[in-house]
């Protein structure tokens, strides 16, 4: 692995808020504005390299999920601040069940300094960003700087093939509505929810969207509703567990949770035993 030090491309900022990423710059504590998106460095890897990155990463993906099911088969929760019984039982059926429920991306975060295996630093598999960059502007920088190089990177072709994979668990006759929360002031969670509508519809699913704040509850039908008053049966939400679970309506939530059981109401991806990484 070698860092290669580059002169970014004129007008960047233009060109990678074309390509989705609209939030290029960041504020740090010090109130500067720097970029977010930095294409003054790359790394170049040769295949063996690349190979034992997957390796690594699927071998960390096998012992999180161990860890999980420890957590569930221990009852170790309370570890990971999961006091309220309500959640551990909507977490631990959740994961039981997890065969039968949609889940489709995580994302870790890893150091790596080329020498040994990678370690992980998080797995966000809940509500994972950093997506927008890492599938669109990142591979369009590449076709521009480098024609004919490779990149270590499918991430859209291996999302539109998630969604046509988890198509068969959705319950059908009612679109997948994408949400986010309207408090996001960057930009970085809305256009990560429709980047992700966009690869579930070109896997062929029917699609809405709508923020956390408009989802309503309908208290003569005990269900969740968009704004036009139409039940929401399955939601990608770019919103926490831990959050929705302790919110205004975390009692609805776990009244009318879909565990595929086929017993609830509204189907949440991701699933609830995701909150445990």
């Amino acid at each position: 692995m070698r860092r290669h030090t580059i002169t970014p491309r004129p007008d960047w900022q233009r060109t990678v808020e074309a390509q989705g990423l609209v939030y290029p710059l960041t504020r740090h504590p010090d109130g500067s504005l720097r970029p977010y998106w930095d294409e003054s460095a790359y790394y170049s890897f040769t295949l063996p390299e690349v190979e034992a990155l997957e390796e690594t990463v699927e071998t960390l993906h096998g012992m999180c999920l161990a860890a999980a099911d420890h957590i569930v088969t221990a009852n170790r929760f309370a570890d990971l601040g999961i006091t309220d019984p309500r959640v551990a039982e909507a977490v631990a059926e959740s994961w039981h069940r997890r065969a039968e429920l949609p889940s489709v991306y995580g994302r870790f975060d890893l150091r790596h300094d080329g020498d040994g295996p990678a370690k992980m630093l998080e797995y966000n598999a809940d509500t994972p960003t950093s997506l927008v960059e890492a599938a669109s502007p990142q591979w369009f920088w590449m076709e521009e700087r480098f024609p004919g190089a490779d990149q270590w990177n499918s991430l859209h072709e291996r999302l539109v093939a998630a969604w046509k994979k988890q198509a068969a668990l959705l319950p059908p006759g009612s679109p997948l509505y994408f949400a986010h929360s309207s408090a996001d002031e960057l930009g970085e969670d809305l256009m990560t929810v429709a980047y992700l509508k966009e690869t579930a519809e070109q896997a062929g699913l029917d699609t809405d969207w709508i923020s956390m704040e408009e989802i309503g509850w309908d208290p003569l039908s005990g269900r969740f509703v968009d704004n036009q008053l139409r039940f929401i049966r399955s939601c990608f939400k770019l919103y926490p567990w831990e959050w929705l679970t302790t919110d205004r309506f975390a009692g609805h939530v776990l009244d009318t949770l879909d565990n595929g059981g086929g017993t609830g109401s509204t189907l949440w991806i991701e699933p609830a035993w995701k909150m445990l990484l």
